[in-house]
């Protein structure tokens, strides 16, 4: 598992709503670096619009200006989410 190191594109507002939202036209797409310049051009001449993030690696997910997330903290609190409420 790797984590990543992201910035949001100014126009992008951090909001729950700006970073969680799920509205239908947002897809995130991960390339490799050696194709990461035809992908661009290629979405760009379907005229869909694309944003570079970031990187992936490492062992945090890390959005710039905003929060640091350890993996292991994200793996334990996805893996005891539910322990208060079942009773665990």
């Amino acid at each position: 598992q790797s984590g990543a190191a992201l910035a949001l594109p100014a126009e992008y507002a951090v909001t729950p709503g700006g970073l969680f939202g799920e509205d239908p036209s947002r897809v995130l797409v991960s390339v490799t670096p050696y194709v990461l310049e035809l992908f661009s051009r290629r979405v760009a001449e379907a005229g869909v619009p694309c944003a570079f993030l970031g990187r992936v690696g490492g062992a945090s997910l890390s959005l710039e200006g905003v929060a640091s997330w350890g993996l292991d903290e994200m793996r334990e609190a996805h893996a005891s989410a539910l322990d208060e409420i079942v009773g665990r």
